[in-house]
């Protein structure tokens, strides 16, 4: 019987020596009796250490451990979960902080009560933890302070999250538009293709996608963003959701369009220049080929203008250019084009036209309406002019061509005293064109 009595001995040596967790066997007065190979390597610590029978306070100096030890001798309840953090003078690793977890439970032997601490190194799960805790926390504070709106949506487009300057870019509060799908702040004229962009990714037909779009905010205001769109699969449901970047770009899109506008319009009236002018004409003319219409350019010069600037000043000549460029511009159809060519020199462009006989009332009509006297510098002024008509096909079928025709018409109208329109005559030759313009000029 002693004989196996010592070999079970031995044996519950050996399994307990070869546990992968580590385990501290403690006596009523917390001292150690017995430390397996496990926790030996956790703790740094050799067997003489441990023969010397030292405080459990000694070996593993926690006071947490302490407390839990204490109550799990007093009543006997597991204590589960004990966290010990170990510096580099106390089995840390190059001065780093490890962590030990110990579950104790109260056992008897021979009449005395024993502690038995099972421990595992939970370093590593803890350090992973620590980072996504982390994570979780960047990724919070990234999302609520982003300096661009951010939303998930479901596959459907309802708002799941959005961030605060989302928020402020629609205008809507953070309740509002979870209440709301993406449809209900997108631009009627950019809705049926931001439908089908989110469709194609829920799809899957496509992965990302980034345009230009527009919102429109809660108070009516319209918007422009650049949206970037991606899908993704929530890692806890499988389901599929959208993600949102979006941009408040109005300021550059304004600021485009201004640059736009100093590219295609007359700094002085606002009306469009003649690189606007020959790409409105070339509209006109294509549209009117496929319906079988005319077009009707019109060249006006105002007559005596020098006289204005010579005798008022320059200032009183830019005034004068100015009304009749807003009197040129209100008596017009919106199809109508009315340009500035230079100078005291308009273009009008008159679509779908039927026949010349339009044009001609228009040109009588403008004669009659525009040069109406004004005041400039405290002096009333008559201003006239000159209107010179030619007719797409009949006098031209391009844009350069028509303007010719037009120029010349408008130096006939000139040549008879001026205030009068007339249409392009074609069979006045090149050498008769060049004299009448001569004798204008004189």
């Amino acid at each position: 019987m002693p004989g196996t009595v010592l070999e079970y001995q031995n044996y519950l040596e050996q399994v307990i020596g070869g546990m992968p967790a580590g385990l501290i066997v403690v006596d009523a007065e917390r001292r150690v009796l017995s430390v397996n190979r496990t926790m030996s390597a956790m703790l740094g610590v050799a067997g003489a250490a441990i023969a010397a029978r030292p405080a459990l306070e000694a070996l593993v100096p926690s006071t947490e451990l302490a407390l839990r030890c204490a109550a799990a001798l007093a009543g006997g309840e597991p204590q589960d979960g004990v966290p010990v953090a170990l510096d580099g003078a106390d089995g840390g690793r190059n001065g780093d902080i490890r962590w030990l977890e110990f579950n104790i439970r109260r056992t008897r032997l021979a009449g005395g009560d024993l502690l038995l601490l099972i421990g595992q190194d939970v370093t590593f799960r803890r350090q992973a933890r620590m980072r996504l805790q982390e994570s979780e926390a960047f990724f919070r504070l990234t999302f609520s302070q982003a300096a661009i709106g951010i939303a998930l949506l479901s596959r459907e487009g309802r708002f799941l999250r959005v961030n605060r300057k989302l928020s402020e870019i629609v205008g809507y509060s953070e309740i509002e538009l979870l209440q709301r799908f993406f449809h209900q702040v997108t631009h009627a004229d950019d809705l049926l293709d931001d439908r089908a962009i989110m469709a194609s990714l829920a799809g899957g037909s496509i992965g990302d996608v980034q345009r230009e779009t527009r919102y429109v905010r809660k108070d009516g205001r319209i918007v422009w963003v650049a949206l970037s769109a991606s899908a993704m699969r929530d890692a806890v449901s499988g389901q599929l959701r959208l993600i949102l970047a979006v941009e408040d770009i109005s300021r550059r899109k304004q600021d485009e369009e201004a640059l736009l506008r100093m590219a295609n319009h007359d700094a002085l009236t606002g009306l469009p220049n003649r690189t606007l002018l020959q790409d409105r004409l070339g509209q006109a003319v294509c549209k009117a080929q496929r319906a079988g219409r005319q077009v009707g350019v019109m060249f006006i010069d105002l007559d005596r203008f020098k006289q204005v600037n010579d005798t008022l000043g320059h200032e009183a000549g830019d005034q004068l250019i100015i009304e009749i460029a807003r009197r040129l511009a209100g008596s017009l159809r919106e199809s109508d084009t009315v340009a500035r060519q230079g100078g005291d020199e308009f273009v009008v462009v008159l679509d779908d036209l039927a026949a010349p006989e339009d044009a001609a009332l228009v040109a009588q009509k403008l004669l009659d309406r525009l040069f109406q006297p004004l005041l400039l510098c405290g002096r009333e002024v008559v201003p006239t002019g000159s209107i010179g008509i030619a007719m797409y096909p009949r006098d031209g079928e391009d844009s350069a061509a028509l303007l010719k025709a037009a120029d010349s018409a408008m130096y006939r109208a000139k040549a008879i005293g001026g205030n009068h329109f007339r249409f392009h005559a074609a069979g006045m030759g090149i050498h008769a064109e060049a004299d009448l313009r001569l004798e204008v000029a004189a």
